[in-house]
């Protein structure tokens, strides 16, 4: 044991053979990082909310003209594939309730697909001591490209990643940059 973490320090001794080692581990050894959520159309019930059965999502390509409905039953968020939209093209959306004998007279504020930019930054910043702990993580950028303010939420299902700030408003034309941080505990050399 004592020798593995011997060869271990001496190893990473070298920072180059280290980095190496540590972008090998995260792209092969831990598959699953992945920060690509799927996004989600999300609301807040009308308050009081009694007789709510179900909301309808009204889906279109031109403000206010909507071509399909797709009922997702009493859910307040739904994925954007679950509603059949593909990526690349600006889609409309707007969310009516309903209840056992009518359907709302209003829709919801009317969104867009295309509001949001996620970018990647310059790559993985590793940083490092000698025998580690190992800490890495990615810079994300989201870009409001809309004229009214998002409010947006950042998760992951992984309790190794960080991610800081996990929400805010951002304002028309504003970007915020998210770090992903993978904790040290991950990317420890275990003897």
């Amino acid at each position: 044991m004592l020798t593995v973490q011997m060869r271990m320090k001496k190893f990473i001794k070298a920072s180059f053979y280290g980095v190496f080692l540590l972008q090998f581990l995260l792209l092969f050894v831990f598959p699953t990082f992945s920060l690509a959520q799927e996004p989600k159309l999300t609301w807040d019930p009308p308050i009081p909310a009694t007789d709510i059965l179900g909301y309808r999502v009204y889906i279109g390509m031109s403000p206010g003209q909507y071509t399909r409905v797709v009922d997702v039953g009493n859910q307040t968020e739904v994925p954007l594939s679950a509603l059949d939209i593909p990526g690349g093209v600006t889609y409309y959306l707007a969310v009516k309730s309903y209840s056992a004998t009518q359907e709302s007279p209003g829709f919801s504020n009317e969104i867009n697909t295309d509001y949001l930019l996620v970018s990647t930054g310059n790559g993985t910043v590793i940083t490092e001591t000698q025998g580690g702990p190992f800490q890495s993580s990615l810079k994300f950028y989201l870009k409001n490209l809309g004229s009214r303010t998002l409010t947006w939420r950042a998760s992951t299902p992984d309790s190794w990643l960080s991610l800081s700030p996990a929400e805010g408003s951002l304002y028309a034309n504003e970007t915020v940059s998210i770090t992903a941080s993978i904790h040290s505990s991950a990317a420890s050399f275990l003897p």
